[in-house]
């Protein structure tokens, strides 16, 4: 009797669709530590401030081609730094101080490393209040100005259609004092948590 024919090999289960791929709706969320510094550019106010903070924002849109990311990106900037210059309110002991920036962004993914660069541009806001020993807050009213952003990052599937990484992201803002029309330039650095959904 000729010995039994060897069973077939057992097939792999098709992967779904959309499987570790970034194609279709795309949503990302990042949050970290941060660096944040303030300077006016007019030489009749010299205010500047700077210090840690916290940093946050999200994307959201779609899928160009596979791997190309078109979306909205919202980026915040938040922190109390310290303030000098001679544009400083007397009595002064402390500022809140953030960074807005908004507009549409693209990202591209680099795979199979899930290694992505981003880069957003659009409108920006710089914002400043400083607190005073038991005075009125100056609160330093700006008028909406331009911002662009840059992220560079890596990140790790944990399912079929999210990754969590490490990222980090350079934003400059730049707008006007309504009261004085001096013009002022903010920057931040951050380094991120991110967590993506493609």
């Amino acid at each position: 009797m000729p010995p039994p024919a060897a069973a077939p090999p057992a097939q792999p289960e098709p992967r779904p669709a959309g499987f570790h791929t970034h194609d279709g709706f795309f949503l990302r969320f990042v949050i970290g530590p941060g660096y944040l510094r303030l300077a006016s550019q007019s030489s009749a106010n010299d205010l500047q401030a700077s210090g840690l903070g916290l940093g946050d924002g999200f994307s959201i849109g779609g899928s160009i081609v596979e791997n190309l990311q078109l979306s909205w990106d919202v980026t915040l900037f938040m922190g109390e730094p310290s303030v000098t210059g001679k544009g400083r309110s007397p009595g002064s002991t402390g500022a809140f101080f953030g960074l807005m920036q908004q507009g549409p962004g693209l990202t591209y993914f680099f795979m199979p490393h899930n290694i992505y660069i981003s880069g957003s541009a659009g409108l920006g806001l710089v914002m400043l209040t400083e607190r005073r020993d038991g005075q009125a807050d100056v609160d330093h009213n700006m008028n909406i100005g331009w911002g662009a952003t840059l992220m560079g990052g890596k990140e790790w599937w944990t399912s079929d259609n999210w990754g969590l990484g490490a990222s980090g992201r350079f934003t400059i803002v730049q707008s006007r004092e309504k009261a004085t029309d001096s013009l002022f330039l903010g920057i931040g650095f951050a380094l991120y948590f991110s967590a993506t959904y493609n």
